[in-house]
């Protein structure tokens, strides 16, 4: 999704893969060796970024590393694809990035499979709620949460809760569908329990969107570490090259800095926290979570 957009500032060396033919970010791994395997959003997946943390893993802990980041992906989008999650518990260990949770269908609109971000449909329910809004205008997720929560922060209320508990759900089933070593990993500018200024509307800008403390608990009994990585160091990131903008939006303009996805001053702070606990675990006899009974009920 990025590589064509972005071409002119960075090779993603792009390649499909899977049952769905998902492109995922080069270089492609030689699964018949050993590899640990990235899963996550475009944080995963390094936007803009020469070297992203799993390539940066790699080099540090001398192992291939699959890095399985999609634009907009929630924790409903690797379930899709069994060839994914096969890999995904082939590897030594899977790094799982805490993903949106405005990114995955609930009971009140559903986003498109191959693109979590795009919305496929809107409920009745949905609609009733806020009878004003003309959802037909919307193509994204994200631009609809933002206009209702503006719209009446009270009614958003509910479905923003809707929004959480879809997540746990979709998440517990993303986690324990990965049999090997897990490591959950929140990679952000803000805290697990920080208070987002702007209140609704606020929380829908800042990622991983509704994602709090509370959730990270409900789902941190099914894997084997839980590493945090908060920063924002490098942010903005500028992306001219040679003083000019190489980059440009789909309607001409220039584009010269990034203020959502993480620099690669952050890519290597994100590199660091999760080296020590992989070799920990890799180098661990103890049984991983995936040997541990768990029940999910959804």
């Amino acid at each position: 999704m990025y590589q064509k957009p972005d071409q002119a500032l960075i090779d993603y060396k792009g390649y499909k893969w899977g049952r769905l033919n998902q492109v995922y970010r080069g270089p492609k791994p030689d699964l018949s060796r050993p590899y640990i395997a990235c899963i996550g959003a475009a944080q995963t997946f390094g936007r803009y970024v020469e070297r992203p943390f799993p390539a940066l893993l790699a080099e540090e802990l001398d192992i291939q590393v699959a890095n399985f980041g999609a634009a907009s992906a929630g924790p409903g989008f690797f379930l899709r694809d069994a060839a994914v999650i096969e890999a995904a518990s082939s590897a030594e260990l899977c790094v799982i990035q805490v993903m949106s949770a405005r990114s995955l269908s609930n009971r009140l609109f559903k986003v498109q499979l191959s693109r979590n971000a795009q919305i496929e449909a809107v409920s009745k329910s949905l609609e009733a709620l806020f009878p004003h809004i003309d959802f037909e205008t919307f193509t994204y997720a994200h631009n609809m949460l933002n206009q209702i929560a503006e719209e009446d922060p009270d009614k958003f209320v509910a479905v923003e809760a809707e929004l959480k508990a879809a997540w746990v759900a979709r998440t517990r089933v993303l986690l324990q569908s990965i049999q090997t070593r897990r490591v959950l990993f929140w990679f952000s500018e803000r805290e697990t329990d920080e208070e987002v200024s702007g209140g609704a509307a606020g929380q829908a800008l800042k990622y991983p969107q509704f994602v709090d403390q509370e959730m990270m608990d409900a789902v941190a009994p099914l894997v084997d570490r839980v590493v945090r990585c908060v920063t924002s160091t490098g942010m903005p990131q500028s992306l001219l090259r040679d003083g000019e903008a190489v980059l440009h939006t789909p309607f001409g303009l220039p584009v010269s800095e990034n203020r959502y996805y993480p620099s690669p001053e952050m890519h290597a702070e994100a590199a660091k926290a999760l080296t020590q606990p992989i070799r920990e675990l890799l180098a661990s006899t103890a049984p991983c979570a995936a040997a541990r009974p768990t029940i999910t009920t959804i």
